[in-house]
């Protein structure tokens, strides 16, 4: 699994280290995930990131759940519950995963580029692959989306991220709660060190 070392504090005399990796103490997160060594440090750092952000969005109200949707080579779906427990999620191929697929599994079928709005209905047999692929992976996050919601109740928070999450900007809003953010890495990191201590 990937680990990551990251220098938190700036000193001239003993500069301090944080060695984030599988099994560091997260903090305000229980971490319930069954394996815990072989759980992806990017995930559960973004999801810490989405919590907090959530509970920095909402500083006044109860806490909700949240799930994060990771849209790269793979997609990745994490769940923390609104008492703070890392539950885990999903993973699932992401979108240029399953346009290679297609052509490396297949004999005769091309390998081409995604488009931002594939018709339904592909006329070609490039226009059904990207319909198939963009439409079907569509169809997947909402479905997912709805199941997470179905059990852990309709105020789930869904945080979309990584270099594939355009794909979804039509899930996107305040009023269903999905929220689209670049950053949640980053900002789980920037939580973590925060509440380090010294």
């Amino acid at each position: 699994p990937a680990t990551w070392t990251i220098w938190s504090r700036f000193s001239v005399h003993r500069p301090q280290w944080v060695h984030i990796a599988a099994g560091y103490p997260f903090p305000v997160i229980d971490n319930r995930y069954a394996t815990p060594l072989t759980l992806g440090t990017d995930r559960i750092v973004a999801a810490i990131g989405a919590y907090a952000r959530q509970r920095h969005r909402l500083p006044d109200s109860s806490p909700v759940p949240v799930l994060v949707i990771d849209a790269g080579t793979a997609i990745t779906y994490d769940l923390i519950t609104a008492d703070g427990a890392y539950l885990g999620g999903g993973i699932s191929p992401g979108l240029r995963m399953r346009f290679r697929a297609l052509h490396e599994f297949t004999a005769r079928l091309p390998l081409i580029e995604a488009v931002s709005d594939p018709a339904l209905v592909g006329d070609s047999t490039e226009a059904c692959i990207q319909s198939g692929v963009i439409n079907g992976l569509r169809a997947e996050v909402r479905g997912i989306i709805e199941q997470y919601r179905g059990r852990h109740g309709a105020n789930l928070a869904v945080y979309l991220t990584g270099g594939d999450a355009p794909y979804f900007e039509e899930l996107v809003g305040e009023n269903n709660r999905i929220f689209a953010d670049d950053n949640l890495t980053l900002g789980g990191i920037h939580f973590i060190l925060t509440q380090q201590p010294g």
